[in-house]
């Protein structure tokens, strides 16, 4: 029962704030431009609609979600798991590095190690997958940025 409540407060709080950027942030504080096919508002707020999306879905599940009936499982839910917890901070400080790594030695040099740290804190084993995610992910956005909407990351 905590934790339904807890997911369904958790998915009301990511709407309310999707809602505050969407409707009052970018509007004020993202510029727009006439130049150019597509609008420098349009990432922030397909992002936007997303955190949006993410606590809709949270609060529907929680809310659909059947209760333990046994004894058992109550007591199983009350187990707290700390490690979600500290691999959640980990993703935090792997994300203002990289935020730190492309200020300081560009995109090239912040963004596969980035990569690399997160897929390995998300569960991924096989360094070969691992490597090859990074590197083609690492082209993709770059052709993406610098190639399709001409907005050079080096």
């Amino acid at each position: 029962m905590a934790q339904k409540f807890s997911d369904t407060i958790s998915g009301m709080v990511l709407l309310f704030f999707s809602a505050v950027l969407y409707f009052y942030l970018i509007p004020n504080f993202v510029g727009s431009s006439e130049a150019g096919a597509m609008s420098p508002r349009f990432f922030p707020r397909l992002g936007t609609v997303l955190i949006g999306i993410g606590g809709l879905a949270l609060i529907t599940i929680s809310v659909l979600a059947k209760s333990p009936k046994s004894p058992e499982d109550i007591l199983n839910t009350r187990n707290v798991d700390t490690s979600k917890t500290f691999i959640a901070l980990l993703v935090a400080v792997s994300m203002a590095a990289f935020i730190l790594l492309f200020q300081w030695l560009g995109y090239f040099y912040a963004a596969p190690p980035v990569i690399v740290v997160l897929m390995v804190l998300f569960g991924a084993r096989n360094p070969l997958v691992i490597l090859l995610t990074a590197a083609i992910t690492t082209a993709a956005l770059f052709a993406v940025f610098n190639l399709g909407l001409n907005l050079p990351l080096v």
